[in-house]
């Protein structure tokens, strides 16, 4: 019985661990500039690129932009919440490194993180490459703060995150842009 019991529990606690619940941003396709339907996936190069010693998921192709929340065990819900925008100079998405585990971070200190998957690659735009992830930041930062109760977030607790310098336009327009979209 004690076997069955300790079963249950590790199988509950593995459910919270890592999964995300998936979001699409936009119901049709994005407004504005659009990204080749190509597939997304990994452009790493095996043993190329490493840091830290270690591969990372360079995420490119991205024309669905969603955002991917993972919350922190309910013990430990402190009420805020991030939305993590992983860098790449516009090219990609360092998913993992700039991404996910920054938000296994923030779920260690309880706070909820929704982690960005904004299209990419806008790089060769001539002029205001940064517009499509702008919008999918607005756009991911209302939903955020839409869904605050379902998430037990308090919507004035809540905001943006990014350790890139290539983003310094995202989060001002972000802040600017205040007319986004529920």
């Amino acid at each position: 019985m004690k076997l069955i019991f300790a079963m249950v529990l590790l199988c509950a606690a593995s459910l919270n661990a890592g999964d995300a619940l998936v979001i699409d941003l936009w119901k049709e396709k994005p407004p504005g500039f659009q990204v080749d339907k190509s597939p997304e996936k990994d452009t790493s190069e095996p043993g190329k690129g490493l840091v830290g010693g270690r591969a990372l998921i360079r995420l490119g192709n991205v024309s669905k932009p969603q955002i991917h929340v993972f919350q922190p065990p309910v013990e430990k819900r402190n009420g805020t919440a991030v939305v993590v925008c992983p860098g790449g100079g516009f090219n990609i998405l360092a998913w993992d490194l700039e991404g996910t585990e920054i938000a296994d971070w923030l779920n260690s200190i309880g706070v909820t993180a929704a982690v960005l998957k904004y299209r990419v690659p806008t790089a060769s735009l001539k002029e205001k490459k940064w517009e499509p992830a702008v919008q999918d930041a607005q756009r991911a930062v209302s939903i955020l703060r839409t869904k605050a109760a379902e998430w037990n977030v308090k919507p004035e607790h809540s905001g943006l995150s990014s350790d890139c310098l290539c983003r310094r336009k995202l989060f001002g327009a972000v802040v600017a842009g205040r007319h986004s979209r529920p």
